[in-house]
Formats: structure tokens, sequence, C-alpha cells
């Protein structure tokens, strides 16, 4: 008779294979991997943007072998608050962001040039607000699930934060204190410098282009001709203008802050967020896992 299958080591199998592979695409890491001087030293563009094609080529993969090790080993918790947390806390927002990230890369495609259109722009700032708000969920997902397990009451449970040190002593896993500590610039700007002007302050927003001087004065004497024709009644003239009008500068590759001049690089800071919110998942859910009951167990 042939042995019964250990679903539960299969999965922690593809959990750390997903983990790995996951930590070898975030950004200080992309140059260590065996394809990368093979691939994509010799492309004729920048460092950087090398490093960001290496990321974006491997992102689709990399998601899905996390999925599946992530949803699969939820799916085999026995029913209860931990696998309604973890599976609707985190998995759906999972799925979520990936939805956003596919919108992402079709618009924000590397090295685009032309200026977004209108439902362009929305659409890509739409997608950023979903994605950051799910990547704190996620967190925060985690930390109520962590709440429950270690009994703690309804009031703690409103004060759960990862990002802090005593909450993490208090839940048991301080173990991982070393991995928030060098990730803590990322995981404070994705909370405070993000998420919370998303969800509460003026948002971030992606502009349709940027302008040089004379482009900038191109738009506006568009503009004034588009109002004209409008006013006299020339509707298709004024339709063309508007169409010259979406042509002129080029796609800007930023994260602008409508409350200051503070701008963030829209690549690769949102492919390497999103990278590394799965890879923190794959490495909290196995500080987890010991404390979770498996239906199959």
């Amino acid at each position: 008779m042939s042995e019964a299958f250990d679903s539960l080591h299969y999965l922690r199998c593809q959990r750390s294979s997903s983990a790995a592979v996951l930590k070898s695409l975030l950004w200080e890491n992309v140059e260590a991997n065996d394809h990368w001087d093979f691939n994509y030293a010799g492309l004729d563009i920048s460092h950087n943007w090398k490093k960001a094609k290496y990321q974006i080529d491997r992102y689709h993969p990399a998601f899905v072998g996390w999925l599946l090790s992530f949803s699969g080993t939820v799916d085999q918790l026995k029913q209860g608050t931990a696998k309604d947390i973890l599976l609707y806390g985190a998995v759906r927002r999972s799925f979520s962001i990936q939805r956003s990230m596919n919108k992402f890369c079709e618009i924000a495609y590397p090295l685009r040039k032309n200026p977004l259109s209108l439902d362009e722009a929305g659409l890509l700032t739409d997608a950023l607000t979903l994605i950051y708000v799910h990547i704190v969920g996620i967190l925060d997902a985690f930390a109520i699930c962590l709440c429950r397990l270690s009994l703690l009451g309804d009031e703690y449970e409103k004060k759960s934060d990862l990002l802090q040190k005593k909450f993490r002593q208090k839940v048991g896993i301080s173990g991982l204190d070393g991995i928030f500590a060098d990730n803590d610039e990322c995981l404070k700007r994705w909370k405070d410098t993000l998420r919370n002007r998303f969800v509460h302050r003026v948002p971030p927003y992606i502009p349709m282009a940027q302008y040089s001087h004379e482009q900038a004065s191109e738009v506006q004497r568009l503009d004034r001709l588009q109002w004209e024709a409008a006013y006299a009644g020339k509707r298709d003239e004024a339709k063309e203008y508007e169409r010259l009008k979406f042509e002129v500068g080029a796609f800007s590759s930023w994260i602008n802050f409508a409350e200051s001049d503070f701008r963030m690089m829209l690549h690769p800071t949102v492919m390497d967020d999103v990278l590394r919110i799965f890879f923190l998942s794959s490495v909290i859910l196995e500080e987890l896992v010991g404390r979770l009951t498996f239906a199959t167990r």
C-alpha cells in the first residue's frame, strides 16, 4: 500500500520555497540571483531599471507560488477564528493587491514614455490606494490573529500593531524583532507615509504627465484654443485640441503628495513593496504555524 500523502509536510516545503523566491526578488537581493548577469546586466538601460525589470518579470510566478502555499496552509486549518481572520483578512486582501498590481503593470509598464490619459491616471491612483490599504490590512490581520491566539482582551486588540516591539513581545513573536528592524523604514512608510494618507488625509496621486517649460506653455496654448473653439460651438475642433493636449509631455514615474513638494518614485517602490509584504507574510505565518490547529493533524 502506498504511503499516505502528508499535505502539511508538502505545504511546509512549498512555504519555504516560496519565501526563498520572494526574498531573492527584494531590491537588495536582486543582483545575487543566478540569472541576473546573464539576462539583465547587458541591457542598454540604467542599472536601477534592470533591477526593476527583473522584479516585474518574475513577480507573477512568485505571487502564484506564495498564494498556493499560504492559502493552502490556511485552508488546512480547523474552522475557527484564526482561520477566518487569515482567510478573509489576509488571503482576500492579497487577491485585491494582485488585481491592483495587474492594473498597475498594465498602465505603468517599464519604460513607458507617453503620458497617461485621464482614465489611466485615475485607475493607477485607485490601484495604489488599494495596494497600500491592503498591505497594512494584512499586517493588521496577523496582529488580530495573534491577539486572539494569545487570549488578549478586546481593548488590547484595538491597539494591536505588529510594528510595535512591545506588542510583538506581548503576543510572543519577539523572535521576529530582527526582521522587523531590518524592514523598519519600509514598514513605517507603508503605514504613515502612504496608508494613513490614502485613508485619512489628502491621497497621493499619479500625475497624467510631466512637462518641460516649453511643453507646459504648449498645453496652456492648446487649452486656450480648446475653450475658444468650444465657446464658438466648434465641437470637433475643440475635441481635436483636447487630443493634441494629451499628447504633450511624458509619463511621470512618480507618486506625488499634494500637501508638499515631496514625491516618491513609482518604480521600483510599488513592486518592491508588494513583493516584501508577501515575503513578510510568509515569515510571520511560519512563526504562527506552531500555534495553529490543523484539520489534518
